[in-house]
This record gives structure tokens, sequence and C-alpha cells, in this order.
């Protein structure tokens, strides 16, 4: 799917956290990626405005009216895991941003470049670990944190640049690549 702004990318996180909350792309891909680019059935062809909800850069969630649905989170797997392939300034982050928001995170989310991990507390009692492996040709003891986090039922497990360490992923890991188009979007393959 073609995404052409950072807010694209940021509703394309959290439609995506929104559909594996839901039990719908547990194995797979995530049936919202089958259809059209409208995000899940939001209906919506265009991003929102930035009026509809606060400036994404602050990372707080959107304001949503309340639910009278009676959709209760079901467990999830063991854990839910998501592979980001992109060149350096590709989106990422920006992507894992949109990711935190649908989870309920309320700080900001930036890179875990230089540190390597990040975790966020979610809705719920869940985390949201960020891995960046980029430095690591041999990711050392940082690959016991990720298996302990791995066997962690409430664990939504973010890696990027995991060449490192795919040998320990689940295989129904959830693979998204980004890539650059020459117009200045960006190109997005779910897997």
């Amino acid at each position: 799917m073609k995404i052409a702004s950072e807010q694209e990318m940021i509703e394309l996180g959290r439609t995506l956290a929104d559909e594996y909350m839901a039990g719908d792309g547990r194995r797979g891909t995530p049936k919202m990626f089958c259809e059209s680019k409208n995000f899940g059935g939001r209906g919506r062809q265009d991003p929102p405005s930035n009026s509809a909800r606060q400036d994404p850069s602050s990372n707080n969630a959107r304001q949503d009216p309340p639910s009278n649905s009676s959709r209760h989170d079901p467990p999830l797997d063991k854990p839910i895991v998501f592979e980001l392939i992109g060149d350096v300034g590709a989106g990422k982050t920006t992507l894992v941003k949109g990711l935190a928001i649908a989870l309920g995170v309320s700080e900001p989310i930036t890179s875990p470049s230089f540190t390597i991990s990040k975790s966020y507390a979610c809705k719920d009692g869940k985390t949201l670990t960020h891995y960046d492996f980029y430095r690591l040709d041999d990711p050392g003891i940082m690959i016991e944190d990720l298996e302990e986090k791995l066997a962690d039922d409430n664990q939504i497990i973010v890696i990027e640049w995991g060449g490192s360490v795919k040998n320990i992923l689940p295989e129904n890991h959830t693979t998204i690549t980004i890539n650059y188009n020459d117009d200045n979007t960006r190109e997005v393959t779910i897997k």
C-alpha cells in the first residue's frame, strides 16, 4: 500500500494495533490489508485532519467517543511480534508511534537506536517493547532480553533491523517492509 504522509503512517500503525488487539490479525496478514487503503474499514480514504486529533508528535491518544460495544481485549498470542524492515528514515518509528497511540501509551515514542530497546506501559497492563538492532551485528546479551520478552504473554514487540535475531522470532510474527518511492511516498508491504 502507498503511504503519502507521516499522518498516514501513524494511522496505519493505529489500525494495525486495533486489528491485532481485536484478534483479527493473529496469524498471517490482518484482514484490513486485503482491502483498499481505508485503514481497516474506518471509512476514510484520506488521513484525518489535524483538527480531529492532537499533534502526533505529542503521542497523545485520540479522543474517540466511548463505545457501547461489549468487545473485550482477548488474551494475546505469545506475544505479538512485528518486524520492521526499511532504510534509516523510512518511517519505522513513526509507525510505532501509531501503534503506541492505539495501545494507550502515554509517553512519547522515540527511536531506540542508541539504547537498543525501550519499553512502554500500555493500557490493560500490556507492554510495548521496541527494539532497534541496527548497530549490533551480534545482539549479545540483548538476545536474552528479547527471549524473555518473547516468553511474556503481555508483550507487544516491535523489532527494527532484526536480521541478527531472526532465528528466534516466532513463525507467526508480522513483517512490515517500508520502501521509499521516487515521489517521496512510502510503499508498505505486510506479511
